[in-house]
């Protein structure tokens, strides 16, 4: 249960803490300390299926972890640049888009990354370019680049992860 849970979690983390050592294996462990409590939460189908141990310290038989997304660049192919120079401060969110919902235009200041729990939803950018995320997948948010999401026909439920620095803006308003 807990790998249903939790790991999808845990492998975003490792992607955006890869440049402070230690830091997702630390975070992991205080999740796994709460994980025993329900919360409805269920690892989907369509995920990469090349599970094997989670690297680092030894784990107990049974603790697997896929690989749900590395990259290094966003979904429209811009490459990220760097982290931010500051101390580092992660955020994780849950957010709740209700159906057909058009967000407002905006942009991140920091590498970023969502894993789509329900719904489906279509980022897209001021060129008109744009892509659909459905359930189980996960999105590599652009750093700078205009864009905002549109929900789909159902409530779109994501849990997004930035990688920014304390007093950091998590998005800013931009737009046409």
């Amino acid at each position: 249960m807990i790998a249903r849970i939790v790991l999808p979690a845990v492998a975003l983390l490792c992607v955006l803490t890869a440049p402070w050592p230690g830091l997702a294996l630390r975070l992991f462990s205080a999740v796994a300390q709460d994980a025993a409590r329900p919360v409805g939460l269920v690892q989907p189908d369509t995920v990469r299926q090349d599970a094997a141990p989670l690297p680092g310290a030894a784990q107990p038989a049974g603790v697997t972890a896929q690989t749900l997304l590395g990259s290094s660049s966003a979904w429209d192919g811009s490459a990220y640049t760097a982290y931010p120079a500051e101390r580092p401060q992660l955020s994780v969110l849950r957010i709740s888009i209700a159906p057909r919902t058009v967000l407002a235009w905006h942009s991140h200041p920091m590498p970023n990354a969502a894993y789509v729990l329900s719904g489906e939803l279509t980022v897209e950018k001021l060129d008109g370019t744009k892509r659909r995320f459905m359930e189980g997948e996960t999105v590599a948010e652009m750093v700078g680049v205009t864009h905002r999401g549109v929900a789909g026909e159902r409530p779109v439920v994501l849990i997004v992860f930035y990688a920014g620095a304390p007093g950091m803006p998590l998005s800013e308003a931009a737009g046409p």
